[in-house]
């Protein structure tokens, strides 16, 4: 996993050099706190911010900039064509969609960047030393990490084939104006994916994988992983007190 493309590039990072199940841990309690905790008040709107600054600077901080750009423009675009929907169906139906359309922008949002940051602090073998300590089993756990593996080769088909278009002299205006071509690339890119693949199941296949993936990785948990646990703690309980009391 350390060796994809962006947005998932691995970077020396605090949290990257802490133990992976605190990663884990620390992922899961900022999910969970920023999703159940309503956005009603610019108090809590402002720590959330505070706590993903403190996020993004732990798990390499301007070095992942480019990434969590990308992340989040895909998401808005996203959220982009629901808002399109958004408007027409309240213009058809008279509903409010809106007030639940800007919780659920918000909630997109919080958690793609959380997820993001988290898991470029995730390296491949760890990801492995998880699915064995968390008696994972092996058919699950084998089949995510192949599926992550595949996944990187579509980031770099996505990288490669427009880089390749682009030396043949079809630049982005050219394609503006020739938008079918668009759709070629896009074809292009999945099949050269699929290709990938299949080469990356036999290389899988003849280096004698059996549907199990091991690891020499080991990890110890340390003074410091302990501290990093109860700062998020706490600053997570600061969170419920100040959305609790409206502040």
């Amino acid at each position: 996993m350390n060796e994809l493309s962006l947005p998932l590039t691995i970077v020396p990072s605090y949290l990257g050099g802490r133990h992976p199940l605190l990663k884990v841990l620390v992922g899961a309690g900022l999910l969970a706190v920023f999703l159940l905790i309503p956005d009603r008040t610019p108090a809590v709107v402002a720590g959330k911010g505070v706590i993903i600054v403190l996020l993004w600077l732990g798990t390499g901080g301007f070095s992942r900039l480019e990434g969590c750009f990308r992340v989040l423009l895909f998401l808005f675009s996203f959220l982009g064509i629901i808002f399109i929907f958004t408007l027409l169906g309240d213009a058809v139906s008279g509903t409010a969609g809106m007030a639940l359309f800007r919780r659920l922008a918000i909630k997109s949002i919080w958690a793609a960047t959380i997820s993001f940051l988290i898991a470029g602090a995730i390296n491949y073998r760890e990801c492995i030393y998880l699915s064995r300590i968390l008696k994972i089993p092996s058919p699950i756990s084998s089949q995510m990490l192949l599926v992550i593996l595949i996944w990187g080769k579509l980031f770099e088909e996505f990288r490669h084939v427009p880089a390749a278009w682009k030396s043949r002299g079809l630049s982005s205006r050219y394609l503006k104006r020739h938008p079918e071509l668009i759709a070629r690339l896009l074809k292009m890119v999945l099949l050269r994916t699929v290709r990938q693949a299949s080469r990356l199941e036999l290389s899988f296949l003849g280096r004698g994988f059996a549907g199990k993936l091991y690891t020499f990785f080991t990890a110890s948990w340390s003074t410091l992983d302990s501290l990093t646990l109860i700062g998020t703690a706490a600053l997570l309980l600061e969170l419920g007190v100040i959305a609790r009391t409206g502040c």
